[in-house]
């Protein structure tokens, strides 16, 4: 593997690797929630709900535009938005650690390849990270097999274009679209679309395949992408409900 060309793939692992709101004229007419949304929402919310602590290992393909890079992983998170990452190399020393202690997101370079990294968690904090604009809880939402829900007013229920299932869409009280999540006929979720401020589309996630574990149905295979990149995950070995200590969310730089 070149190294040194891993380090484009990524804004902050080139070494490795609101709009104000308008006055409005009048009041905008409430929503009634469609028939079925809201029972399907609550569903969504208790899904894996006593799946708090998790972990395991595999690995990740992490590509921008051409160029592509495969890493083993392993990795333990807490919900909500706890989690420690770490890549290996191919005889699994660690190239790369990644922290998020629940206020702030670090990164570490085994290899001093760039500087210690610090910042606050936001909804997009993975943004300077995979260049996937999600955040921690957006990601740990995911290897628990739930789909994260973004704060909104309203909840529609709607036949899925591709007439395989249903989309629930989430909206604000002047109607943007904040984030859709499409699941099967089983009412199985199977791809997320999140929107920006703008209304645009953010990132998207989809499940590629589930496996059971004691109980909780978790991914073993699943993608997130934005524009030209991509994070695909497999994860071969998935433990839950683990003993994890504090420490496991705590790094710093380099001695």
């Amino acid at each position: 593997m070149n190294t040194r060309s891993c380090f484009t793939l990524v804004p902050l692992l080139t070494a490795l690797l609101t709009l104000s709101s308008c006055a409005v004229l009048f009041k905008p007419k409430p929503h009634a929630d469609s028939p079925g949304a809201a029972g399907l929402f609550r569903k969504l919310q208790e899904t894996n709900s006593t799946l708090s602590t998790f972990g395991g290992a595999g690995k990740v393909k992490l590509r921008k535009g051409s160029d592509t890079f495969h890493y083993p992983i392993s990795w333990v998170g807490e919900a909500p938005d706890r989690m420690r990452l770490v890549l290996l190399d191919p005889v699994r020393r660690p190239l790369e650690t990644l922290v998020s202690d629940g206020k702030r997101l670090f990164a570490l370079s085994h290899a001093g390849k760039h500087p210690f990294y610090s910042a606050s968690l936001t909804s997009t904090s993975l943004k300077n990270l995979i260049s996937i604009p999600a955040g921690v809880g957006d990601l740990l939402s995911l290897l628990r097999g739930r789909p994260p829900l973004r704060t909104h007013d309203h909840v529609s229920l709607t036949p899925s274009p591709e007439g395989n299932g249903s989309v629930l869409t989430l909206t604000k009280r002047n109607g943007r679209i904040v984030e859709k999540i499409f699941v099967d006929r089983d009412k199985e979720v199977y791809k997320v679309a999140v929107y920006n401020i703008r209304g645009s589309l953010s990132w998207h996630a989809e499940f590629l395949e589930m496996q059971d574990k004691r109980g909780f149905r978790v991914p073993r295979r699943l993608s997130l992408r934005a524009g030209g990149a991509e994070v695909a995950v497999t994860l071969d070995r998935y433990r839950d409900n683990l003993e994890v200590p504090s420490r496991a969310f705590v790094l710093g730089p380099l001695p």
